[in-house]
């Protein structure tokens, strides 16, 4: 449209312009958004091995808490003694049961943040399941390695394999 008639149509210029904002401001957002859900990805990871790990700890506490009841039974140990280990244990237990619960709110907000600006801004997320495989390659090291249990790597690795799952299914 030449410049002449744009001029004399009232308005059009503005709309153009308007929507050549609203381009602008599109493009602006969905480079936003891919930036924010790869940092996700990566933080989302984080967490699950974190909620894996406190997993893992409460888990031991609760073998432990069952090991001075079997102990108190038989004999090995007092039953004053193992109560004040039990309630140090159980104090121990309630912390790490409230830290997972703030950790899984969290978990879940950003988590619906993303999947939200993931299907606004129809992005791909094909590259959180590279990023998933590679961490649970990084976990089988680190249990090869002793730096962490199997069964702590075992728990981390299924709750990986949930995520994979539901980025296949969503």
């Amino acid at each position: 449209m030449s410049t002449e008639v744009r001029t004399n149509l009232p308005g059009v210029e503005e709309v153009q312009r308007l929507f050549e904002e609203l381009d602008e401001l599109w493009n602006e957002y969905r480079t936003r958004c891919s930036e924010a859900v790869k940092k996700w990805e990566k933080v989302r990871i984080n967490l699950v091995e974190k909620i894996a790990m406190i997993k893992g700890t409460i888990a031991s506490i609760e073998k432990e808490i069952e090991d001075l009841y079997v102990k108190t039974e038989i004999g090995l140990i007092s039953p004053e003694k193992a109560a004040v280990k039990m309630d140090k244990l159980g104090e121990e237990k309630g912390a790490l049961e409230r830290e997972l619960r703030e950790i899984r709110s969290i978990f879940e907000e950003l988590e619906k943040w993303s999947r939200r600006h993931i299907e606004q801004a129809r992005l791909s997320v094909s590259e959180s399941k590279e990023i998933i495989e590679n961490k649970r390659e990084e976990i089988r090291e680190r249990a090869e390695k002793g730096e962490i249990s199997e069964e702590t790597a075992k728990e981390m690795i299924e709750e990986l394999r949930g995520l994979s799952d539901e980025r296949s299914s969503g």
